[in-house]
């Protein structure tokens, strides 16, 4: 799905189709809880070797939502 969703339109309709799969209650953002399943389904792509940089799923999300979150609200 990610590969169909990548391969037409602009850099904004990737990112708003990205954006719409991993907000899945359709609130219009995306919660912590999300974001944990997101980082949980991705985790193992992360190198053996680097996941102590980054820590536990949980962790790793924390520190994503830190990051990224614009208004602080979750």
């Amino acid at each position: 799905m990610i590969i169909y969703v990548m391969s037409e339109g602009s850099k904004e309709e990737k990112l708003k189709h990205i954006f719409r799969i991993f907000d899945r209650d359709g609130s219009g953002s995306i919660s912590q809880e999300e974001m944990t399943s997101i980082v949980t389904h991705l985790y193992h792509l992360i190198p053996e070797r680097e996941r102590g940089e980054v820590g536990t799923p949980e962790q790793f999300s924390q520190i994503i939502m830190n990051e990224m979150d614009k208004n602080k609200v979750r």
